[in-house]
């Protein structure tokens, strides 16, 4: 990912994972942990944290695969 990217980035992370989980709740009879802002707040973290880690594995993956297939 390109480095000026990165806090763009973290900001869609951030507020579209929890908000999908925000949209769930309100079209389906399931509910969220109360209070909902503290909830959606750790979804926002975890989903900040984790989205960016998982694509720099996807990119240490995606080079190993094209070092193993040059030789």
């Amino acid at each position: 990912m390109l480095p000026s990217l990165i806090p763009s980035a973290l900001c869609l992370f951030m507020f579209s994972g929890p908000l999908s989980y925000y949209a769930g709740t309100k079209l389906s009879d399931i509910s969220l942990a109360t209070p909902e802002w503290k909830t959606l707040l750790i979804l926002s973290i975890i989903w900040a944290a984790v989205i960016p880690l998982l694509q720099s594995f996807s990119d240490v993956w995606l080079e190993r695969s094209k070092a193993q297939g040059a030789d």
